[in-house]
């Protein structure tokens, strides 16, 4: 079993935890993702998921989103989320 960290923290932030942090571990054709903490889990969703649930979380917590240096474009829709998640 191989094993490799996953931590997605924001640039610049020191110890600020990131938007995740786990380990992916390899068990022969199969990647398991063993989180530890998810700040919004349902970002690991599928784009119309993720983007149901930005909406409203911005709306009861406006601003925090972009905090976690999500843009607010990529909040606007689906496709503007899967165009900053994907690159």
């Amino acid at each position: 079993m191989v094993e490799t960290l996953v931590d997605h923290a924001a640039p610049g932030d020191g110890e600020q935890p990131g938007l995740l942090h786990g380990r992916i571990r390899y068990e022969g054709a199969f990647a398991v993702l063993d989180l530890d903490h998810a700040l919004a889990p349902w970002l690991l969703g599928d784009a119309a998921l993720a983007t149901a649930y930005n909406t409203a979380y911005e709306r009861v917590y406006p601003g925090a989103l972009t905090e976690l240096v999500i843009p607010a474009t990529a909040l606007t829709g689906r496709k503007a989320w899967e165009q900053w998640l994907h690159g």
